[in-house]
């Protein structure tokens, strides 16, 4: 298993090798994600906030999911292939997941690489805190794969969590940037309005302090909010 690991990160690179013969586009701004096949809210502001502050952006989005059925993996793997060729082309990556592409390949350096991670915190384990466990990855596939590798900026949620970033990712705090998630904005210009809807329907609440605890689940779990 270690060897084909070996194997599919020589043979990347050595394609990605003669992509990157291929000019920069100092223009281009590629998104990748995994969290959905179609183009998550994260990355739709901050794409259109970013043309219209610079109209002479070229967006690139590339969304899919890593299902485990064989269509998908066949899918997934072109997919991958497409995002060489913009990697090697473009001047600046976002991506708000894994992207395995992204941290196997030896990149240009004009590239410059942000992972904005899909969660507003961090308290779910995932990444390096995760490997050995069932919900985790092997550390063979981590390490070969170079999982989570050549971040050069990691866009955080408030500063408590930022020991959690530094575990997951396996980074240092000085490339963590404490500014949230683009999607933030809009739930913070809606806060008057959402107040004043939530105490309207539940006026038995006025004074009283409340707690709003939204996880993240693994796949297959649930929760019983009676249980809690």
């Amino acid at each position: 298993m270690r060897i084909a690991v070996i194997l599919l990160r020589w043979a990347m690179n050595f394609i990605y090798f003669f992509l990157k013969l291929c000019p920069t586009d100092k223009n281009k701004v590629l998104f990748l994600s995994r969290q959905s096949n179609t183009v998550t809210e994260d990355i739709d502001f901050l794409s259109r906030r970013l043309v219209e502050l610079k109209p002479e952006t070229n967006i690139v989005i590339i969304t899919k999911r890593a299902d485990k059925d064989f269509a998908s993996m066949l899918e997934y793997a072109f997919v991958t292939l497409k995002s060489m060729y913009h990697l090697a082309t473009a001047s600046v990556c976002v991506l708000d997941s894994y992207w395995p592409a992204v941290s196997v390949l030896h990149h240009k350096k004009q590239l410059a690489v942000i992972q904005m991670w899909h969660a507003m915190g961090k308290i779910k384990k995932s990444g390096y805190q995760s490997l050995g466990k069932k919900f985790g990855r092997s550390d063979m596939i981590a390490h070969e794969m170079r999982m989570h590798r050549n971040y050069d900026v990691v866009i955080a949620g408030g500063r408590a969590f930022n020991p959690f970033y530094c575990a997951s990712f396996d980074i240092e705090s000085d490339i963590l940037y404490n500014v949230g998630l683009p999607r933030m904005d809009k739930l913070r210009e809606g806060q008057d309005e959402a107040r004043r809807q939530f105490y309207e329907t539940y006026p038995g609440l006025r004074g009283k302090k409340i707690v709003l605890y939204a996880p993240t689940f693994r796949k297959g779990q649930t929760l019983d909010p009676k249980a809690l």
